[in-house]
């Protein structure tokens, strides 16, 4: 469990970690506090102002961390000036009281720890900025406000990503009630001024809940409108949000109002550009399993360090196997069956698949915690340490936490059409080898997820003899049939994004034209599922 005292131990934690979790730290301790405006003793006029300053530079910190991969010179340059100008407004003492300040302060020090690479001198900053952000956040004496600090330290300190972290709820427990009844008071503020500040009260609120941001463009625009029109103040800004609200709103209902008569071929079916759990590729003329590429490793990221876990991965899981192989451990047989999957599709040289790895070792974890109080120690402790050697390599795999978010975060609008799913995979089998390598059908089955969450037994049995704890999993709160049929329309959605390719690749194709007009009228409904699943 992370603790952080002060803020040099604030400073000395991040000192050797990715500028990112500096980012996410900071941002999550700056939209804590931004319901302590209402504390405030300014007139409703100015508190509206100053929150416009914290919202602006908020949103350009989160939304750098939740979506790392965007990481372009413009998000960097609206982050910079964003922290500029909430700086200057609590430099200004004369004109906003103490608690307005420390908000500023801590959404200022927010963007500037995502500016600081572009902007700033030294490699120091990002850490400097985020304690700074801390210290800012915690003037109020809040004891839920640095214990909320602290376990964002342990979720990262536990394998989840800057990512996964920035797309929890800000409060790890109950949200404090001075939050909830001021944010009541602040939104009732804001509101009443009229001038669609709810473009902003959406989002906080979204933002306290953990919601999955509706689109990344629209968060993207929202945070890099220019400069020029952000000093034209909160009316102007806000009626430009509300605008690309709107019109991104009239798009997605335009798609799924569009009548079938527009859509009369495989051809005219657009698949939507979402990551896939299982990729493919054209290899050879016909669609292949695609891999999945080995982890990008961000500026201060050590190659070395990682390939070396990603061994330990494989030798840990090929160890246990091979001791379950000889009798070793008095246990399922489901266990050496889930390594040997792991070890199927570990990547490795650029081959492999992380969902279906990661998909064997969660099933590992749950039958532990179902059978925790039967299973011998030395077992547990063998498979503790896989565990935790797996979760440990989980960040460097960002598309693996993206779809695992969406699944949490999306509701399962009507069970996908099994019919449809079934009709596609035969359709593959019969134009396999033709058009597909065999193991594209073996990739295909991605239903067979881990079983549903068992609560884990206490830490000690009925003799009173201690038991050996397991890691605890970041990944939680996955809804099984979400994340099954999430998995095979996002599977299925994807393998037509690279069919559509095969009048440029494939060898064969009569088989290809053939396999298009099979599968039509079933893909046409995978994606309008999937479509309404992610709330297009």
């Amino acid at each position: 469990m992370v603790e952080f005292k002060n803020r040099e131990a604030v400073e000395a934690w991040l000192a050797n970690r990715p500028q990112g979790v500096a980012v996410v730290l900071a941002a999550r301790a700056a939209l804590r506090v931004l319901p302590a405006l209402a504390l405030s003793t300014n007139t409703n006029r100015n508190i509206r102002d100053d929150a416009f300053l914290i919202l602006r530079a908020s949103v350009v910190s989160w939304l750098a961390a939740k979506f790392s991969t965007y990481d372009t010179e413009l998000l960097r340059a609206a982050a910079y000036a964003a922290s500029n100008a909430a700086m200057a407004a609590a430099d200004d003492a004369a004109t906003a009281a103490t608690v307005s300040n420390a908000s500023k302060d801590a959404a200022a020090f927010a963007a500037a720890a995502f500016a600081a690479d572009t902007f700033a001198a030294g490699a120091s900053v990002a850490p400097t900025s985020a304690a700074t952000a801390y210290t800012a956040a915690s003037i109020f004496g809040t004891a839920q406000e640095v214990a909320a600090f602290a376990a964002d330290g342990t979720a990262i300190d536990g394998g989840a990503s800057p990512a996964a972290l920035a797309g929890l709820p800000l409060w790890p427990q109950d949200t404090p009630k001075w939050v909830t009844k001021a944010w009541a008071d602040l939104k009732r503020r804001l509101l009443d001024a009229g001038d669609d500040w709810d473009v902003w009260t959406d989002w906080y609120e979204a933002r306290l809940a953990g919601k999955r941001p509706w689109r990344r463009s629209l968060e993207i625009a929202r945070a890099t409108l220019p400069d020029e029109l952000w000093e034209q103040g909160p009316k102007a800004v806000n009626a430009e949000i509300k605008r690309l609200i709107t019109a991104e709103k009239a798009k997605a209902a335009a798609k799924r109002q569009a009548p079938r008569k527009d859509v009369r071929s495989i051809g005219d079916l657009e698949p939507l550009d979402i990551p896939s759990p299982v990729p493919f590729k054209w290899q050879d003329g016909v669609i292949a399993l695609g891999g999945s590429a080995l982890p990008v490793l961000g500026p201060r990221s050590d190659q070395r360090d990682l390939a070396r876990k990603m061994q330990a991965c494989r030798e840990i899981a090929k160890d246990i196997s091979a001791k379950i192989a000889k009798r070793r451990y008095n246990c399922r047989i489901e266990y050496r069956e889930h390594l040997e999957g792991y070890l199927q599709w570990f990547p490795e040289d650029d081959d492999g698949n992380i969902y279906l790895a990661d998909r064997h070792a969660r099933a590992v974890r749950e039958l532990l915690v179902a059978e925790l109080d039967e299973l011998p120690l030395p077992f547990v402790a063998d498979m503790k340490g896989f565990l935790e050697q797996h979760i440990g390599i989980r960040p460097h795999f960002p598309e693996l936490l993206e779809f695992f978010e969406s699944v949490r975060t999306h509701a399962l609008p009507a069970p996908l059409p099994q019919d449809a799913v079934d009709q596609v995979r035969r359709a593959i089998a019969e134009a396999t080898p033709e058009v597909f390598a065999p193991n594209v059908g073996q990739a295909l089955d991605v239903e067979g997820g881990p079983p549903s969450t068992v609560e884990q037994p206490s830490a000690a049995g009925e003799s009173g003899i201690s038991k050996i704890e397991l890691p605890p999993d970041p990944i939680q709160g996955l809804n099984p049939e979400s994340e099954k049929a999430g998995a095979i329309a996002r599977t299925l959605n994807f393998l037509l994004k690279v069919y559509k390719q095969g009048a440029e690749f494939s060898k064969n194709l009569e088989a290809w034209e053939k396999f298009g007009v099979r599968v039509f009228p079933y893909m046409y409904i995978v994606i309008q599922w999937l479509q309404a699943f992610l709330g297009y």
